[in-house]
């Protein structure tokens, strides 16, 4: 995990937590003010997971309080500081990684109004030619994947055999497995493949094979970024890097 450190303070009597940009102090929850260094904190299987933002768990309570007033921009924070925070986690990480590099960024469905405001920036910082979706509608789309068998049959019978039985490979015990083929044939299966929509069908276009981005809100125990990214590798993408706007880890 790198961090692209930049304080947050709570304020008792006005019960409001105060963004302070120019200076650090002790105490300090979330540290706000840019540091010139990135700093790498773990790599999971090659997939880099990076944050924004630190905050010191030790105040349990504040902390606490701190993350469900950002995720859900309650009255104890202004959304001049949300928006200002976000800015400046994603102009830093695009920096790092640009987010145009990416095919497709993937973010969980939730109610946080946060990620909403994130996912936002980040889909304008990396452009239209980067496709946007929900983990929802990506594990949907692997589940639902089937044989196009009307492409199957139109072939000759020998080339249509030679085709299942790459087919079954891909398809081993019922799951959706298309790297245990080799890379030469993993684009070619794709045509005979069946997909529900030609949303289904581009969005798995741009994973095999793909740059894709995992974006949260925060990074708690991390178990969602992980099984995700364990899914998209299933199905031969090229490089999962996740992007979590706090963290307590």
């Amino acid at each position: 995990m790198k961090k692209l450190i930049e304080g947050i303070r709570y304020n008792k009597e006005s019960d409001r937590f105060e963004f302070v940009w120019s200076e650090d102090a002790p105490g300090d929850l979330v540290n706000l003010k840019l540091q010139r260094y990135n700093k790498l904190l773990s790599t999971k299987d090659g997939n880099k997971v990076y944050y924004a933002y630190k905050i010191d768990n030790s105040q349990k309570e504040q902390s606490a309080l701190l993350k469900k007033s950002i995720k859900y921009m309650e009255t104890r924070v202004t959304s001049e500081d949300i928006e200002l925070m976000i800015s400046k986690a994603v102009v830093n990480f695009n920096i790092l990684s640009p987010l145009s590099s990416y095919d497709l960024i993937i973010t969980p469905k939730s109610t946080s109004n946060v990620l909403d405001l994130l996912k936002n920036f980040i889909h304008a910082k990396a452009g239209s030619n980067t496709l946007l979706s929900s983990d929802v509608f990506v594990k949907n789309t692997i589940d639902n994947i089937q044989f196009d068998e009307e492409k199957l049959n139109k072939l000759p019978q020998d080339k249509r055999e030679k085709i299942v039985l790459i087919l079954n490979k891909v398809f081993s015990k019922q799951d959706y497995k298309i790297k245990s083929l080799p890379p030469r044939f993993r684009k070619y299966v794709m045509n005979f493949l069946k997909f529900n929509t030609e949303v289904e069908k581009r969005l798995m276009n741009r994973i095999i094979g793909g740059k894709i981005l995992l974006v949260d809100d925060i990074l708690t125990e991390g178990t969602t970024i992980k099984s995700m990214a364990n899914l998209l590798k299933s199905v031969n993408a090229l490089e999962v890097t996740s992007f979590v706007l706090l963290t307590n880890k």
